[in-house]
């Protein structure tokens, strides 16, 4: 196998060495470079650049981790970067793609969201503050799945639509939540959720395969190519809208979003109130106790607080 090139080493080292405050100011300088001041809107939550091409790409600036990686390591055999302290692939791996695509000449517009870890708050406030798409887009491809060609299309029901983002090699399958839940619905736009090469995220043992990240790079450019060939794909319509307050009837107290209940993990909090985590929510939330081997909290320090004792275990 050729080697990996080094600029494209330096370029993913710097974006998983930067904690998301200083991604956003670099990200911001970076697309004043290729987008006219008028076609920039910067604010705490998002950052977009708007462009030529009638087709949205969406990544995440921050990841699980509470700080960036100190120690980052390359397999040149393999291309596969890894980090003990967190690699933060998820979602510094989109965002890679996305500015590989402006360097090699191509501008659709581009959304950068903040804290959607935490539940997707820049997307809650993008669609809070732009009710229709920020400009005339065609669909949008968010690069934040894990594995390699996958296609996520969570409640969007346009078969025409995920039929064509299948023939650039993808294949479906299954998610539960990203940026785009919030934004294609909000925008009647369909969107797709691509791979982009990451696993054992929200962990420590997070690898990247820098094979699978360029192969997605590779076929977002193919779908750039035909954007002017391809149709405009609304959300489709919703086969859930007529039960979803039935079916779905347990809020996630962290992300908000709608889940089974036998899905929730109940959490007593101190004053023997319930709280809701969601399966992913509670990756880095919720641990159980070993007395009574029931869930309890996993504070930001790492304590693990278990209010039936009312003492750390």
């Amino acid at each position: 196998m050729q080697k990996f090139p080094k600029k494209d080493y330096k370029l993913f080292k710097d974006l998983v060495s930067l904690s998301q405050n200083d991604l956003h100011n670099l990200l911001y300088k970076f697309l004043k470079r290729f987008y006219k001041k008028s076609n920039i809107i910067n604010t705490d939550n998002y950052l977009i650049g708007i462009g030529n091409i009638p087709i949205g790409l969406v990544a995440h600036m921050d990841t699980v981790f509470d700080a960036p990686p100190k120690d980052i390591y390359f397999d040149e055999k393999k291309w596969v970067f890894w980090s003990p302290d967190g690699l933060g692939a998820d979602d510094r791996a989109g965002i890679y793609i996305i500015i590989k695509v402006l360097l090699a000449g191509y501008l659709p517009t581009v959304i950068f969201t903040r804290d959607e870890e935490i539940g997707a708050m820049g997307a809650s406030e993008l669609v809070q503050d732009f009710e229709k798409p920020v400009t005339e887009l065609k669909y949008l491809i968010q690069l934040d799945r894990r594995n390699y060609l996958d296609a996520v299309f969570y409640d969007c029901t346009n078969a025409d639509f995920a039929e064509y983002v299948i023939s650039f090699g993808f294949v479906e399958a299954e998610g539960i939540f990203s940026d785009i839940s919030i934004i294609c619905p909000a925008w009647n736009i369909a969107g797709v959720n691509l791979s982009v090469g990451y696993k054992n995220e929200h962990s420590y043992l997070e690898i990247l395969s820098m094979v699978a990240t360029l192969r997605t790079f590779e076929k977002v450019l193919m779908m750039l190519d035909k954007a002017d060939e391809a149709k405009s794909f609304d959300y489709g319509e919703d086969l859930y809208s007529n039960f979803h307050w039935y079916a779905f009837n347990k809020r996630c107290d962290e992300c908000k979003q709608l889940f089974f209940d036998y899905e929730m993990i109940p959490v007593e909090l101190e004053d023997g109130k319930i709280k809701y985590y969601c399966p992913d929510c509670c990756v880095n939330k919720v641990t159980w106790c070993k007395e009574c081997g029931k869930p309890m909290l996993l504070e930001n320090n790492n304590q693990k607080i278990c209010y039936r004792h009312n003492k750390n275990v």
